[in-house]
This record gives C-alpha cells, structure tokens and sequence, in this order.
C-alpha cells in the first residue's frame, strides 16, 4: 500500500545568509572626527564648511563592542569616495572599490556564515577623501544587530526587510547610516530556530525518493517508498 512518510531530518553544516543595503549617509555639520571641517570655507561665514569626499570602510564581524577593523569573521570591503562633496546621499548600488581594479561592489552586499551566533556586528569607518594630502577620519560607529528580530526567516521570500539607523553624536555633528537588513536560510536549508541547521534536497533517483517539508525540512517520502531516505519500495500486505 503506498504511503507518504516524514523522516528525520539531515543534519550537517548550517548555512544562514545575511543582505545588508547600504542606503542613506548623512552628516549634516560637514565635520571629520577632529570636530574640523573637512573642507573649510571661511569666506562664507554662513557656510564655512563644506562637505565632505566620503569612503568607508566596513567590517562584519561577531556581536561585540570594539570597533577594530580585524578581524572581520564574516568579511569587509573599502570604497573609493562615492560622491564628491556630498554629506547627505542615497548609497549607489553598486559600490566603487578602493582599488580601481577590484570588482565593484555590490549593494545589497552579502555574506554568509555556518556558524550563527545569534546576530553579528558591523564596524564602519567613515574617511574625507583628499587627492593631495593624507585622508582624515569623519568618524567611527558600530552596531550589532542582535534580538529577535535578527534572526533568520525560514527562506528569502520569509524574510523581513528591516530598516536601522547607525548613529554617532559628534560635537559638531550627528552621523546617521541608514542600513536595511534582512536574514534568512539558503536555499535547501531549513530551521531558522536552529541557525539553519537542517539540509534537505529532494530526490527522485536511486538513493531516494523525497520531497522535503517546507517549514521543518523533513524528508517526505513519495508514495510507495518508506526508509531513511526514502530508497525502499514498499510491499503490498
């Protein structure tokens, strides 16, 4: 008699992925870290500053409260400027890399970890780009994306897109980066409770004969089949 039967699940290294948008820069005081301007103007007293050329510098690493650029478990990347004189703009997509001749970078960039630890961090360095002289430091911030509500969705379509603000409260200046999140499963891999840690990929071939549960990533067999992997045909009583 055919029947449909739910096994138990494979485990074996979990894969999570994180996309992380970078969208909006803003530094409203045009001021480096040093609480000078990037590029003074003092002609205009009522304008004396202006904006800054912004790069960065970015780092994904385990939740913590440092911002030290190494390590950075789960990667980084720096930009050359991306805007000339422009202290209030909407990220492109995708990035321009330091280097000329790297790859551009893309926007949302992703990662992926096997090991989820319940969030991670990103450290971002924020630098005045000057083609004569050494390039100053606007500013430092950090943030870790930790709680409920970061951590993964069962697959991508699950996932929420969550919106954060990554600030710091200069003397002369508030820096706001404006970051969209969203963390999931990869495909084939089920259990966002657990860090992903179920994989399952259907087969219809002579090591088995399944389909895998969409929320728990368990084998279901096809009718007629029964077994671990579903590779035995059933008998007639």
């Amino acid at each position: 008699m055919a029947a449909i039967v739910m096994l138990s699940q494979t485990m074996i290294e979990a894969v999570t992925v994180v996309a992380f948008r970078f969208k909006r820069y803003q530094n409203p005081g045009h001021h480096d870290s040093g609480n000078e301007c990037c590029d003074p103007q003092p002609w205009l007293f009522w304008d004396p500053c202006n904006d800054c050329d912004n790069r960065f510098i970015v780092c994904f690493d385990t939740v913590s409260n440092d911002l030290n650029l190494h390590p950075c478990t789960y990667g980084s990347f720096s930009t050359n400027r991306l805007i000339a004189d422009d202290d209030d703009f909407y990220f492109p997509s995708p990035l321009a890399p330091l280097d000329e001749n790297d790859d551009d970078i893309p926007n949302p960039y992703y990662f992926t970890t096997s090991n989820w630890q319940d969030g991670f961090r990103v450290k971002i360095q924020v630098w005045d780009y000057d083609p004569t002289n050494a390039d100053d430091l606007v500013d430092e911030l950090g943030f870790n994306f930790v709680g409920s509500q970061y951590q993964p969705a069962a697959n991508e379509g699950a996932a929420t897109t969550w919106n954060e603000e990554i600030l710091h409260d200069g003397q002369q200046s508030t820096y706001v980066i404006t970051v969209e999140v969203k963390i999931y499963c990869e495909d084939h891999y089920y259990g966002p409770e657990n860090g992903c840690a179920t994989y399952c990929l259907p087969r219809d071939d002579d090591l088995g004969h399944y389909d895998c549960d969409s929320v728990t990533g368990s084998k279901v067999c096809h009718p007629g089949y029964v077994g671990e992997n579903c590779e035995q045909i059933t008998t007639s009583s």
